[in-house]
């Protein structure tokens, strides 16, 4: 995942949970204050809405069209202009299966890095599985091609 796993070094960035709902609430109550806003795929495993509004965040639905369940490309970017604090992603989404492709992975990093990566700050992102949850300011493209 693009991380070199020495334990000494990174303890810092490991959570231990009960399985992603748990990872979910964790990563969103440390990242999000009350009115952030996150960015959700849609349809949306339940938790995804849920935990955000549980967090206090604003969920911002991206909808994944039928019958391929693609995301408009213009619909991200207008997502990603109200300044998310973090983004949602199940790959593969969750409900619809729908896997995506290392381009999308790639204009979903694109958006996130142009929209709030700043030189000289630290990156972070937190992962559970199929599950990542990226927060504003530590995206990094690389991480996001890794899954």
């Amino acid at each position: 995942m693009g991380l070199d796993l020495d334990a000494e070094a990174h303890l810092v960035h490991l959570v231990v949970t009960c399985g992603s709902t748990e990872a979910m609430m964790s990563a969103l109550l440390t990242a999000c204050a009350p009115g952030d806003r996150v960015i959700v795929f849609s349809p949306f495993y339940e938790n995804h809405g849920a935990d955000s509004i549980l967090s206090g965040a604003v969920p911002l639905s991206v909808e994944l069209r039928p019958p391929d369940f693609r995301f408009d490309p213009d619909e991200l970017r207008r997502a990603f202009q109200q300044r998310p604090k973090a983004l949602a992603l199940c790959n593969p989404s969750n409900p619809s299966g729908h896997v995506f492709s290392p381009e999308e992975l790639q204009q979903i990093a694109d958006l996130a890095q142009d929209a709030h990566m700043s030189p000289g700050r630290p990156r972070r992102s937190f992962r559970h599985s199929s599950l990542s949850v990226w927060i504003s300011s530590k995206v990094s493209a690389q991480s996001s091609s890794a899954m």
